[in-house]
């Protein structure tokens, strides 16, 4: 069992004589009985040192034992940084003792801080009560020690750090924050659910994805209904897709890659948005030639396509393009998009960028404006294939909470 620590903020009271000192020194002695603390830490003014000194009388006339116990002094009683930076350094020393901070008396600032520092270290809280007189002194005899409840506090700050950590798309520290610091939340399983679904989703698992949107707990979120409706359209779409439901199935993909590289530019994360920037490229030209041709790119069927197309991309002595190939087979079968790509010096030089990568082929970061070029070019080409791209990209767009 841990040792217990108790902290004290230590106050003067209101008023001139002495009883009202001598009965706060009686009130923080009954919190030093209930508490039955290892140690005690005093913090207080020069000033303060009076009403300590009337606590020991009092234990000493009541026969009782005070424990091992420090007194620190600050002189800058009203400046909160002072306060918060000694109680910090007292809660690093004691971290693994069972601290409890007592905040009954001591000046406005004083007592605060200690309050602020008890909520970020996550311990107990406590307060003597009772029959006030009209400076506000608990009256002797009536004193009552009063352990505050703080887990409603604790959970709101976890759920604001889960917030925060969902909306910067870190789901599995959001997901850790609601399982180990959220006590009991009304709506805890519900952003469970949610963050598993986006976590899932932001992982190309959209079949999982889309079972934690459809829960229960998920649609208990009113104030996010509307664009998890949309997020879960295009959703569907993508699961037909993987489930063989769509007659094509590489076009629901589309505005997922490009919600999903925007993401990761958002994070910093330039190669990896690049990547994801390059497949989308690739994707729109197998999308062509999967809906006209009925192809595939890994394994082209020849005899669907021009002899000049044949003997340009050589199709009989092999039957896979990569990207480059597949936009210049369009070329030869008169696409406009084709067209377009093959003179396209700015998408090439792009791709250039995204090749010597350290993520592709070589050694060099992208940077931001390489990636923002290089998504407007990839976005230029999309809006070629479907007109309504944007609003679909926008579909595919996580929320924020």
């Amino acid at each position: 069992m841990k040792s217990r620590v108790l902290f004290m903020t230590v106050g003067t009271g209101i008023g001139d004589s002495k009883e009202r000192v001598r009965s706060l020194a009686h009130g923080l002695l009954q919190s030093i009985y209930h508490r039955r603390p290892d140690r005690i830490v005093f913090f207080g003014s020069d000033k303060s040192r009076e009403t300590l000194d009337y606590l020991l009388e009092e234990a000493k006339r009541e026969e009782k034992d005070i424990p091992e116990y420090e007194f620190i002094e600050v002189r800058e009683v009203d400046r909160v940084n002072e306060w918060l930076e000694v109680f910090e350094k007292q809660m690093k020393k004691y971290r693994d003792y069972d601290v409890v901070v007592d905040y009954t008396s001591g000046t406005k600032t004083m007592t605060s801080a200690a309050f602020v520092m008890a909520i970020l270290y996550r311990k107990d809280v406590s307060v003597v009560s009772g029959f006030r007189d009209k400076n506000g002194t608990v009256q002797r005899g009536t004193e009552q020690v009063i352990t505050q409840n703080m887990y409603q506090v604790y959970d709101k700050l976890s759920i604001r750090r889960f917030k925060d950590l969902f909306n910067l798309g870190r789901f599995e520290t959001a997901i850790d924050v609601l399982e180990n610091d959220v006590v009991n939340h009304n709506r805890r399983d519900a952003y469970l659910n949610l963050t598993r679904a986006y976590l899932h989703w932001d992982l190309f698992e959209h079949e999982k994805a889309l079972d934690y949107l459809n829960s229960e707990e998920v649609r208990s979120l009113d104030e996010l209904e509307d664009v998890i409706k949309r997020n879960k359209r295009i959703l569907g779409e993508i699961v037909s897709s993987r489930t063989g439901k769509r007659k094509f199935k590489y076009r629901p993909f589309l505005p997922d890659l490009l919600a999903n590289s925007r993401r990761r530019a958002s994070e910093g994360r330039y190669d990896d948005a690049a990547a994801r920037l390059y497949r989308a490229l690739e994707l729109i030209a197998q999308v062509i030639i999967e809906e006209e041709y009925g192809d595939e790119t890994d394994n082209l069927s020849p005899d669907k396509y021009s002899m000049r197309t044949r003997s340009t991309l050589k199709l009989n002595g092999k039957r896979r393009v990569a990207l480059r190939g597949a936009y210049k087979l369009l070329a030869c079968e008169e696409h406009d998009i084709g067209k377009v790509f093959i003179e396209d010096k700015k998408v090439m030089d792009l791709l250039t960028i995204r090749n010597y990568s350290i993520l592709a082929h070589g050694l060099e970061p992208v940077n931001r404006d390489q990636y923002e070029r290089f998504y407007d070019r990839v976005l230029y080409y999309a809006r070629m294939l479907d007109k309504d791209i944007d609003s679909k990209i926008e579909d595919a767009t996580f929320p924020q909470v």
